[in-house]
């Protein structure tokens, strides 16, 4: 479903650039595997781009027409031009997500822990980017990071900023030690908040004050992407770390959304992914019947692929998409639990 929040409703060039993209997304078969979603469009705030002619070139409309030269948006590259930084993505749904990026054109700035430099760099050389080993967990990684994209990207500036990077450290809460519990806030959650705050971006503290750290690290039309999870949503036995702080993830780009749309440069939006059980790595190590019931606990009867993810984030950064902010998209097969 597409809610079209804005009135009045009328069909305008205006009304067409809210929503083509959207609609788009979720008719082609790279949405296959959200279903039962609602998508809310703020009218005024998107843009159609080159949106017909893209839209003929993936449906094949345009592959014999020679008399005029397509666009990048015609060729199928959405981000010619864009720079895309993407944290803990030497693999799985962070590698997905960066060779997603490459291949419509961006130029990626990976990121991920100095015990991955092997496969990031590997990864980074295959899709033309460039790496940069660092634990967020660190102190100081924010602002190292922050040095790492004012000399990497054109300007200083990004235009989209994609946190990835997660831990777990699963136990009953009973068992849990702080120390595990420490440690999966500082990455999947506090990482996030103090390098939005070093890129210059609107605080979460009271007040909402900026980071005196310079200006803001996004240029116009930016977008950021957090990876939640479902069990962010609906909890999970074992997990009562991983899913606060992927609760919270949730809640902090809905309330972030409206602060950005009064603050900073213009257009920049901020939405969420929860993913739901997802063909990994991490999940093939499941035990047969855990990854059986995580299969079929959805209503397509199978496991996502990091693909999905990729395709959704892409969705969510895509110039047309303006008009979605501070939500949390569901890519999960409609999932059995957290509705």
């Amino acid at each position: 479903m597409v809610v079209v929040r804005g009135a009045p409703f009328t069909l305008s060039s205006q009304t067409f650039a809210s929503i083509a993209w959207p609609l788009a997304f979720l008719l082609l078969h790279e949405s296959a595997f959200i279903s039962g979603q609602k998508i809310t469009v703020e009218l005024g705030a998107g843009s159609s781009g080159d949106f017909c002619a893209w839209l003929e070139s993936l449906t094949g409309a345009a592959n014999n027409d020679t008399s005029r030269t397509l666009s990048p948006a015609a060729e199928g590259k959405l981000f010619i031009g864009k720079t895309c930084l993407v944290t803990g993505c030497s693999r799985g749904i962070g590698a997905a997500i960066a060779t997603r990026f490459a291949a419509e054109g961006a130029r990626v700035l990976g990121v991920d822990v100095p015990g991955a430099r092997q496969r990031l760099t590997a990864l980074m050389e295959e899709v033309g980017g460039t790496a940069f080993s660092q634990d967020l967990a660190e102190e100081g990684a924010e602002k190292r990071l922050r040095d790492f994209v004012l000399a990497e990207a054109p300007a200083g500036k990004l235009d989209c900023l994609i946190h990835n990077a997660g831990v777990t450290r699963d136990r009953t809460l009973r068992r849990m030690t702080a120390e595990e519990f420490e440690q999966v806030v500082k990455v999947n959650l506090e990482a996030v908040l103090r390098i939005n705050e070093a890129f210059g971006l609107p605080s979460h503290t009271e007040g909402g004050t900026k980071s005196q750290l310079g200006p803001v690290l996004l240029n116009p039309l930016g977008r950021i992407v957090l990876l939640s999870s479902i069990n962010g949503i609906a909890g999970a036995f074992g997990q009562t770390n991983y899913s606060f702080t992927k609760a919270a993830l949730s809640g902090y780009a809905h309330a972030l959304a409206s602060v950005l749309s009064t603050r900073g440069p213009p257009g920049i939006t901020i939405n969420a992914i929860a993913p739901g059980f997802i063909e990994t790595d991490m999940t093939r190590r499941m035990p047969t019947l855990g990854k059986f019931l995580g299969r079929r606990a959805n209503a397509l009867s199978q496991g996502g692929y990091p693909e999905d993810i990729a395709a959704a984030t892409a969705f969510l950064c895509c110039e047309g998409s303006g008009g979605v902010s501070g939500q949390t998209l569901r890519v999960c097969g409609l999932n059995a639990v957290g509705k």
